[in-house]
């Protein structure tokens, strides 16, 4: 199970290269030694002073995988990855030609662009309801007993009219 969670904050980081590394990272701790073509491409950026460029990674990450009979991959937020979403879509397409990986992916819009068709990928749309951010919203201010009565019915009521099942 390898999984990439992005964040809005953290935009910036959150290319295809940097994603591809992080996933060859989760994937090489699986091994009990590192696989040779992984350590002659660390020694080869350590050499030059450069890191490898998306294909080598890409290709290493796919070597690597194949050694699995089945990868699962989480890519949670996609939607938190703005303009940058078509790039990252591609790479889950690139995946997604290995046999091996099964690809989960969370968005809140209801289209995330370019995503393949089924029977490639499944679409389900989950959506909280009103009771359910109430009773979450009750439980969790439960216990801050800073907080007035008043101000947390307030709280509860202004976040669940916001919300709008997201």
């Amino acid at each position: 199970m390898l999984y990439i969670y992005f964040n809005e904050v953290d935009r910036q980081s959150q290319t295809a290269s940097t994603i591809l590394r992080k996933l060859l990272k989760q994937v090489v701790e699986q091994f009990d030694t590192v696989p040779a073509q992984i350590s002659q491409m660390y020694e080869s950026s350590v050499t030059t002073g450069s890191t490898p460029d998306r294909n080598t990674l890409s290709q290493n990450l796919k070597t690597c995988l194949n050694r699995f009979e089945t990868v699962y991959i989480l890519f949670d937020a996609i939607d938190e990855c703005g303009d940058r979403q078509p790039k990252i879509i591609s790479l889950i397409q690139d995946l997604l030609t290995l046999s091996s990986v099964k690809i989960f992916l969370t968005s809140r819009d209801s289209e995330p662009q370019r995503l393949p068709s089924p029977p490639v990928l499944a679409h389900l749309t989950v959506k909280a309801r009103d009771p359910d951010i109430r009773i979450f919203l009750s439980a969790t201010l439960e216990t801050d007993t800073g907080l007035s009565q008043e101000l947390k019915n307030e709280i509860i009521e202004v976040i669940s009219q916001k919300a709008e099942g997201m």
